[in-house]
């Protein structure tokens, strides 16, 4: 039965992840680019409109003559360089007078959940934009619009993302744009796009107050240090169900005891991955109540799915403690940050690596008996040791770090010495004669051989560059029991042929020479 699971699951993850990644809406595919935006192109590479649910394009509505202002009192320009339209005219036009996209866009039966504009103001001006449907005085969203970096470079526009969604939009609508107020008596802005999107995974949207620390000293904090404050709301389209659970999903508002920076390589990229942390426990799309997750961005990944898939691969192996993930779309302050995997983070818990906790208590973080102190301990493994962890190096150079307990505030000894002395034993018993270490004891007594075999033939399927050689190797010891590895974790940078290979192989052998293999 394992077997026929691992053949037929290998099968699949051959088949997804070799061919070509698209992203598919509404029956119609598109090319998406890393962070998950989709981008329409013609055979010359010039934008072209797919369908009322994609961008609308401000310079294509405009070379077809779809784009107008009453009495032409707003100057409309293509710039050619942005491949954008730039409005202009005075205070009094602007705020007298609308922009019209002289079509009308048809969503069908579906809901639209928010909309996206690529906008920005000249440089000292600000901008609040309204936008409207079939002519109704008030506006169904406003927004200020960024301002410019460097005067008359209207290239690159941030993002606007707004939550529309408790509006029900469906079926057939005129749009308008009408500027509500300015800050200067000439006004000129420009907009490359608006999109109506209709959500078919669940969208985070969050409020960070930069009061307390601000977006771009997060991005820009190497060691991660850098934290934000707020909160976090959940959207959910109707009808979404729960993976993990069978049920209808439920969406929420989260107070953020933090939002900071996670992860190495990617951490480098424009598309960052985030570790968050709430106030209180939270069940979060069906994976169970904890505080702690982590946004993963599969910046290297074009399929989006390696991650995942290599997951459901791990829980169709029956490998305990498999992390669960869902897609989502990350929108911060405002902006769209792409396709995400909202996941559960790999640390002790009852809904994580459950085993017991040596932190749950002052007692328990100063025990030094038997059998209290044989469990539980998650590891990683690092070659080059981590100054902020406490880590313990072998015979043979295998470094561990003790990821649980942390001991970041505290120290046992006899806890540390313990857990390196039995992580020694297995290496000891692998190399010793008749797989035995000195005292006679077998590896298979001192690691569980299942957990190992299963962990092993994932990252070999994959190809994993990463196995065996960074923290995101994970290993973990119940109380009273073996040495298990796991949980997977980590496979979208250097795996399953993803950036590191020109020529992904599926024959031969690439991992049986790592560590105790």
């Amino acid at each position: 039965m394992r077997k026929d699971k691992i053949v037929k699951a290998v099968a699949i993850l051959m088949s997804v992840c070799m061919v070509a990644p698209a992203t598919v809406f509404s029956n119609v595919t598109t090319k998406a680019d890393v962070n998950g935006n989709v981008t329409a192109t013609d055979k010359k590479d010039e934008l072209k409109i797919e369908g009322d649910y994609f961008r609308q394009y401000m310079s294509v509505l405009l070379d077809q003559g779809k784009l107008k202002n009453d009495n032409n009192t707003i100057e409309m320009t293509k710039d050619e360089k942005s491949k954008s339209v730039i409005f202009s005219g005075t205070k009094e036009n602007l705020l007298e007078n609308e922009i019209v996209l002289d079509k009308t866009l048809n969503f069908n039966g579906s809901k639209i959940d928010r909309i996206s504009l690529d906008a920005m103001s000249e440089k000292g001006t600000t901008v609040t934009l309204g936008i409207y449907v079939d002519g109704a005085s008030e506006p169904i969203a406003k927004t200020v619009l960024n301002r410019q970096k460097k005067k008359n470079d209207w290239r690159n526009p941030k993002n606007i993302s707004i939550d529309i969604s408790s509006l029900n939009l469906i079926g057939e609508h005129t749009v308008q744009l009408k500027v509500l107020d300015a800050s200067a008596d000439n006004v000129k802005f420009d907009i490359s796009s608006i999109e109506f999107v209709e959500s078919t995974v669940p969208t985070i949207y969050f409020n960070i107050d930069e009061s307390e620390g601000t977006i771009a000293e997060m991005n820009g904090s190497s060691d991660h240090s850098a934290e934000c404050y707020g909160s976090m709301t959940m959207t959910v389209p109707d009808n979404y169900t729960c993976e993990y659970t069978g049920k209808k999903a439920k969406g929420g508002t989260y107070q953020l005891e933090y939002i900071r920076g996670r992860g190495n390589s990617t951490w480098s990229v424009d598309k960052k991955p985030y570790k968050i942390k709430l106030d209180k426990k939270a069940d979060l799309l069906g994976m169970g109540k904890n505080k702690h997750w982590v946004l993963l961005a599969n910046y290297y990944d074009n399929s989006l799915l390696r991650n995942k898939i290599t997951y459901w691969l791990g829980s169709q192996l029956n490998m305990p403690f498999t992390p669960k993930s869902e897609p989502v779309d990350v929108v911060m302050n405002g902006e769209y940050y792409g396709s995400y995997f909202l996941c559960e983070h790999v640390r002790v818990g009852e809904t994580r690596v459950n085993i017991d906790d040596l932190e749950a208590n002052e007692d328990a973080m100063h025990e030094t008996q038997e059998p209290f102190i044989t469990g539980g301990y998650l590891l990683s493994l690092e070659p080059y040791g981590n100054e902020e962890k406490k880590s313990f190096k072998t015979k043979k150079s295998n470094t561990f770090l003790i990821e649980s307990p942390s001991f970041e505030d505290y120290y046992n000894e006899t806890q540390y010495n313990y857990i390196k002395n039995y992580v020694q034993s297995v290496e000891d018993a692998i190399y010793g004669k008749n797989f035995k270490n000195e005292k006679g004891v077998s590896y298979s007594d001192l690691m569980d051989v299942a957990s190992t075999v299963y962990y092993y033939l994932i990252q070999e399927f994959s190809m994993n560059g990463d196995g065996y050689v960074s923290t995101s190797t994970y290993l973990y010891k119940p109380r009273n029991g073996k040495l298990f590895w796991g949980p997977l974790w980590d496979f979208d940078y250097v795996a399953w042929g993803s950036t590191e290979y020109d020529d992904f192989s599926t024959t031969g052998w690439t991992e049986n020479s790592n560590m105790w293999l």
